[in-house]
Parts: structure tokens; C-alpha cells; sequence
């Protein structure tokens, strides 16, 4: 079996099983306690329903933040696996679109203007200002952008 299969059996095992043991050691019916205003309000980490007479043991404690942690990691095991097809396709898709225009240019079919094309990609998908060359253009925007590729590309890889 390869990692990513036993990476999604776990994840899946221990999402299901957190919350069925959550659903085990619920209170069967719990009676809410309306004595103060926001007795009422929980969230998917608050009020378990647990017995109100007994103290959660520790496991009883980590089983929201197991559920919660393992559901997010199988979200986020599958949003990096699709990434990776749908990069794969597009670059695909992309090379046979360039081939294309290339012979149809050499054909003389069609004429390309290539500096429009730079201007226009330059403009639009790099953002980059007429006075400024690519480096400079990095080293602005690598700050902000840096956690956010760092974090995707490992995921990604692991996808």
C-alpha cells in the first residue's frame, strides 16, 4: 500500500471513530441547562452533552479537536490531490494550445504579435508595472506570498 492510502485510511478511521465515540459517550438525553443566557450556545468543539455529574476524562476531552483536526486533514488531503490533476490537465491542456499557435505561426496561418503577448501577460497574470523587472517584482510580494506557497506546495506534494 502506498503512503497516501495509509494516509487516508487513518485519517478516515480516526475521523469516524472520534465521532463515534463521541456519539457513545454522549449523554443519551441530555437536559439542557437554561439557567444562564448562553448555557444554549455550543460549537462544533463546545458542549458534548456530556453528564454534568461526571468529569471528561482527558480522551473525552481531545475527541472534538480529534474529529475536528482529522475531518480538516482529509479536506485538506483532498483540495491538494485535486489541485494536482487539475495542474496536470491544465499544463496538458496548455502545451497543446502553444504547439498549436506555434504551427499555425510557422504555417503562416496566423501572425502572433509576442511582445503584445508578454505586455498582455506581464499586465494581467504577473502584475508586474512598467518600470519594474521580474526580480523586483519577487522581492516585493515574496513576504506575503512565501508562508502561503511554502504551505501549499507541501501539501501539494503530499497529495
Amino acid at each position: 500500500m502506498s503512503f497516501k492510502t495509509i494516509a487516508l485510511v487513518v485519517l478516515g478511521l480516526t475521523c469516524v471513530g472520534s465521532i463515534g465515540a463521541r456519539y457513545a459517550l454522549a449523554d443519551p438525553d441530555p437536559e439542557p441547562d437554561t439557567s444562564s443566557p448562553g448555557a444554549l450556545a455550543s460549537g462544533l468543539v463546545g458542549d458534548l452533552g456530556l453528564d454534568a455529574a461526571k468529569e471528561p476524562g482527558a480522551v473525552e476531552q481531545a475527541l472534538p479537536y480529534v474529529s475536528e483536526g482529522s475531518f480538516f486533514a482529509l479536506i485538506g488531503f483532498a483540495l491538494g490531490y485535486l489541485s494536482r490533476k487539475l495542474v496536470k490537465i491544465g499544463l496538458i491542456v496548455l502545451a497543446v494550445v502553444f504547439l498549436a499557435v506555434q504551427g499555425l505561426s510557422f504555417g503562416g496561418v496566423i501572425s502572433v504579435d509576442w511582445d503584445k503577448l508578454l505586455a498582455l501577460a506581464n499586465d494581467l497574470v504577473l502584475n508586474v508595472k512598467s518600470n519594474q523587472s521580474l526580480s523586483e517584482m519577487v522581492k516585493h510580494k515574496l513576504p506575503s506570498a512565501g508562508g502561503l506557497a511554502l504551505g501549499y506546495v507541501l501539501g501539494f506534494r503530499k497529495g
